[in-house]
């Protein structure tokens, strides 16, 4: 049975790993808080480094489901507000067309309008039949936090915390 590391279970383990990511000398550590050098070297080895890892992993998935979402909504927007300069145009189109009495042009003015509004109205029922996404139901989302929660396994206190934490904002 493999033995625990000494420095996890510490009473002064937060502050350590501090010292330890922080890059204070492993002496100058080991004499702060009465720990052997080689305590240091297999904390920081087989359970600091693993654990920033996984959290590097993490993060480069949340930035790049974030930068995909922000890419997305300003294409989207960019695209809404060209059908909104269309309407706009056509509208005053129409306006000049009815100020000078051309049945003709205000005819074909109407028509744009109709044309951007059943556009409009297209749009607006293709999102009402997908289902919303949300990124706690992506599975790649929910694969994370379970990673996440399982690489705390070995450290129920710190587990448990993230657990509340994750639950506490909706996650």
């Amino acid at each position: 049975m493999a033995r625990s590391c000494t420095i996890c279970t510490h009473q002064h383990r937060e502050d350590i790993d501090k010292a330890l990511v922080s890059g204070t000398s492993f002496r100058n550590i080991s004499r702060e808080f009465g720990v052997s050098l080689g305590a240091l070297t297999r904390h920081k080895s087989n359970c600091i480094l693993p654990g920033l890892e996984h959290a590097s992993k993490i993060h480069e998935v949340k930035k790049a489901l974030i930068e995909s979402s922000v890419k997305d909504i300003q294409r989207a927007d960019g695209l809404l507000g060209e059908i909104l300069q269309l309407k706009d145009k056509a509208l005053s189109l129409l306006s000049h067309a009815e100020e000078s009495e051309d049945l003709k042009a205000a005819i074909a003015a109407i028509k744009e309008i109709r044309g951007v509004l059943e556009f409009q109205a297209k749009i607006a029922a293709q999102l009402a039949e997908k289902p919303q996404l949300t990124i706690v139901t992506h599975p790649d989302f929910i694969r994370m936090r379970t990673l996440m929660l399982e690489c705390l396994d070995e450290f129920p206190d710190a587990r448990i915390r993230m657990a509340e934490r994750l639950e506490a904002e909706g996650l």
